[in-house]
């Protein structure tokens, strides 16, 4: 475990499926500002193959690992000034570096959020957490409840969330999940046939599964990074070739609005994206469901 953060860890199992996560009560900064710290999972295994990774070598909290989930705008982001702090849902109270994009590498996390476990067994982890701040006389206010639950061949990353502010915040959250691969085993993603050179992406032929809606394609061996055109509204499952595990299929309950495919030789990620208008005191549910090993 040389590239997991120095925190308390917990295992979840079911049937031949395990999990591990970080403990969002003990883990303080060591998982960064980025992610969210409660139900953030490092490793998911099944029939002992591991089906995720880390993309570099040692632990970065910025990178991750696992299969991480993002709320990448700050709320109070646009009020604070360079030096002034605002919130990180799920993270904490955050610095504002710079004039720059709330996407900062180098953002400080100054507080973490405090989180209570409500319900922890053998499969199921349920935790929450409240956070506030007032910045230039506006006050913003959150709650979040994470929910992982295991099971045999399915893992469910559930999020519960209900704002307070006085009028409306635009959200704009992902999930990071890094599934395993290497330079000569990599992990395939099924798209449209036909899909641009330019994203970077290759088709390939598989002996062994086919393609379920059009054709496996794989970044060159070093990786790459690219944005897929046309998943504005996609609400259909995306399927995933793993060297060592098969077929995965990854379900967003909400529809996505776009999909970003990021890899290294050693880990490969598909990130769905989804952004709306968030009125005060609203309150929303979705989910990120992984089916494998079937």
């Amino acid at each position: 475990m040389a590239n997991y953060p120095e925190t308390d860890v917990i295992e979840l199992q079911a049937g031949a499926s395990r999990c591990i996560l970080a403990d969002p009560r003990s883990s303080g900064t060591k998982l960064g500002a980025r992610y969210v710290h409660g139900g953030y999972i490092l490793d998911l295994w099944h029939q002992d193959s591991p089906l995720t990774s880390s993309a570099v070598d040692a632990w970065d909290p910025y990178v991750g690992r696992g299969l991480p989930e993002v709320f990448e705008t700050g709320l109070g982001f646009d009020r604070c000034t360079p030096g002034q702090s605002y919130l990180r849902i799920g993270a904490g109270v955050v610095c504002r570096e710079s004039d720059g994009s709330w996407n900062d590498s180098g953002m400080t996390l100054l507080r973490p959020v405090q989180w209570t476990m409500e319900h922890l067994s053998q499969s199921r982890l349920v935790c929450s957490c409240t956070d506030n701040i007032e910045i230039a006389g506006q006050s913003y206010a959150y709650t979040l409840t994470r929910t992982v639950q295991l099971e045999a061949n399915r893992l469910v990353s559930h999020s519960h969330l209900k704002c307070h502010f006085a009028w409306s915040e635009p959200l704009l959250w992902f999930g990071h999940p890094f599934f395993a691969q290497s330079p000569t085993a990599q992990v395939a993603i099924d798209l449209p046939v036909g899909l641009p050179q330019s994203t970077g992406l290759n088709p390939i032929a598989s002996a062994t599964q086919p393609a379920p809606n059009g054709a496996w394609h794989t970044f060159p061996a070093q990786g790459g990074f690219c944005w897929l055109p046309g998943f504005w509204g996609h609400r259909k499952p995306l399927h995933l070739l793993l060297p060592k595990s098969g077929l995965l299929a990854l379900s967003l309950s909400v529809p996505m609005e776009k999909a970003v495919c990021f890899a290294t030789p050693a880990a490969f990620s598909i990130e769905p994206y989804w952004s709306r208008g968030w009125m005060g005191g609203e309150t929303g549910d979705w989910q990120l469901e992984y089916s494998f090993g079937q």
